[in-house]
């Protein structure tokens, strides 16, 4: 990621016909990778959908911002 700027992060997942979440692709600022990489969705009594984000801290944990600006979600 580019520091003290803007950063463009697109996932592409879909859901197989056997129920597994098909995660194809990461792209980061336009530079992107294949993953083809399956996992089973755990069971919940929750029906919904969420988004997490994660930051790690740098070796120092020293402190940082980030703002997610113009997060779009798209199911089809």
């Amino acid at each position: 990621p580019q520091n003290k700027a803007w950063n463009h992060l697109t996932l592409q997942v879909q859901r197989t016909s056997d129920g597994h979440l098909l995660f194809q692709s990461i792209t980061l600022n336009g530079n992107t990778a294949t993953l083809n990489y399956s996992e089973s969705p755990t069971s919940t009594g929750w029906y919904g959908i969420t988004i997490n984000y994660q930051m790690d801290g740098n070796a120092s944990q020293q402190g940082y911002s980030v703002w997610l600006d113009n997060l779009n979600f798209n199911y089809w």
